[in-house]
């Protein structure tokens, strides 16, 4: 669902709200869609502790990708991929898209010989 400037404007001061909490950033692509969860934790936490909340959020916003961030240790997160990764630079938008190409095929792990 593309987010339009009037649509935020009546959601009020929820615009964030969920089901499930409050999502602390929503990145939207270069057409306004929803595209990035960020989930920020305070510094003495670890960015991992709001996994879960973050798949929710994504989930909520059908959002395939999540940030996990503590503000030092941040993490890159493709719902389709498995588990997060550390990142040390944010990734591009342009990046990011690239990434959306790929859908990955869990099939093959499974019938591949060792």
């Amino acid at each position: 669902m593309k987010i339009t400037e009037n649509a935020l404007d009546e959601l009020g001061e929820d615009f964030q709200k969920t089901k499930n909490g409050f999502i602390d950033f929503l990145l939207l692509d270069s057409k306004s869609f929803p595209f990035i969860v960020l989930e920020a934790k305070s510094e003495d936490k670890n960015p991992l502790d709001g996994k879960e909340q973050a798949r929710a959020y994504a989930k909520s916003q059908k959002v395939r990708f999540v940030i996990l961030s503590n503000g030092n240790i941040n993490n890159f997160w493709d719902l389709e991929s498995g588990n997060p990764d550390i990142i040390s630079t944010f990734p591009t938008p342009a990046s990011v898209e690239s990434r959306k190409e790929f859908k990955p095929n869990p099939d093959i792990f499974i019938k591949e010989e060792n």
